[in-house]
């Protein structure tokens, strides 16, 4: 029998990473920079798109249902299994210590949760189909549509190392980064809708390829912040390290500014939070005015 109960609701910010910011009952805080409110949302009703990784025939009808929401589940479970990992490891006290924290598996896994974070975004996805369109302007928005998907999601076939599709490029970007896994003692850590940020140093200019600091929060206690090899001192790389209140709004700055639209905490916003939200929102970007969170 053919089966008919396909998912729809995709989310670009997976399920698992939104729960482990949540609250037992998979609930958390969200502000919205746009309408400068507050409120109280479940993780399966954000970072969703509908039909966002289907395929489409070129009559506009859905081929190949679900292949790429169904890897893309496998991907989690594989990445969820590495999170739970370092969350063991960064409790162990003699772990602050060791000169390597990370081993070669979990660094290479982060680094393809990064990349994934970045590629299965709408914005991503939509961003390389204009550009398609733009060069070959005898291609379908249909095609265009499906050739965005396997350019920024290239796993419906092994990758190959001499391909350079969106992923790759991204994952050999990271490839110069040095690992710190930062902790805290109390659940200060935001996400956003786009979690993975990447930043330039001041004197620095160029897309998120050449990006000086990677910030990607892991858990309301643990950020993953990835830098410069080059400009990291050798006694700071692959470090376990605890947060100060400076490196916590550090990071937690970092999800305003690189955030669409939407802010997310497992705790509720407070008026001096808020306060500051708003003043960092002046300086950044323009804020993705869309209905879907």
């Amino acid at each position: 029998m053919e089966k008919t109960d396909f998912t729809v609701k995709e989310h670009y910010v997976p399920r698992f990473y939104l729960n482990r910011f949540a609250d037992d009952d998979h609930r958390l805080y969200l502000y919205d920079v746009l309408s400068e409110k507050k409120r109280i949302v479940s993780t399966s009703d954000i970072c969703f798109r509908k039909n966002l990784y289907e395929f489409c025939n070129e009559s506009g009808g859905f081929k190949h249902r679900n292949i790429l929401e169904n890897i893309l589940s496998a991907l989690e479970g594989m990445f969820s299994a590495i999170l739970k990992s370092i969350d063991s490891k960064s409790c162990k006290s003699d772990n602050f210590k060791t000169l390597c924290f990370l081993d070669s598996k979990e660094k290479a896994v982060l680094t393809a949760f990064i990349a994934t974070m970045i590629t299965r975004n709408p914005k991503t996805i939509k961003l390389t189909q204009d550009l398609l369109m733009d060069y070959y302007s005898n291609v379908s928005k249909n095609t265009s549509r499906n050739i965005a998907l396997n350019n920024c999601l290239p796993f419906l076939k092994e990758l190959n190392p001499d391909e350079q599709t969106l992923f790759k490029i991204i994952v050999d970007s990271l490839d110069n980064m040095a690992f710190q896994i930062h902790i805290s003692e109390e659940d200060a850590i935001w996400i956003c809708d786009t979690p993975a940020a990447f930043f330039k140093d001041e004197n620095y200019d160029g897309s998120f390829l050449q990006s000086d600091h990677v910030v990607f929060p892991l858990a309301p206690n643990l950020v993953l912040y990835m830098i410069d090899k080059n400009k990291t001192p050798l006694d700071e790389k692959n470090r376990l390290i605890i947060m100060t209140r400076e490196t916590i709004d550090y990071f937690n700055e970092a999800m305003i500014i690189n955030c669409n639209r939407w802010i997310y905490s497992k705790n509720d916003f407070s008026e001096k939070d808020i306060k500051w939200i708003k003043k960092k929102i002046k300086n950044r970007r323009s804020i993705e005015n869309t209905e879907v969170i």
